[in-house]
């Protein structure tokens, strides 16, 4: 899942003219190839 985490710069954390990142991340759906992500083949059992 980890493969899926992209960083997101909030605006609040670009309010001095520099992207100042607070942790928050975006969860991507896609898959390098363009597809959507099977999320049920993510969940366990």
């Amino acid at each position: 899942m980890a493969d899926r985490l992209l960083p997101m710069a909030m605006a609040r954390g670009t309010t001095s003219g520099t992207v100042d990142w607070n942790g928050a991340y975006l969860v991507s759906p896609w898959t390098a190839g363009g597809d959507l992500v099977d999320i049920d083949a993510l969940l366990p059992g």
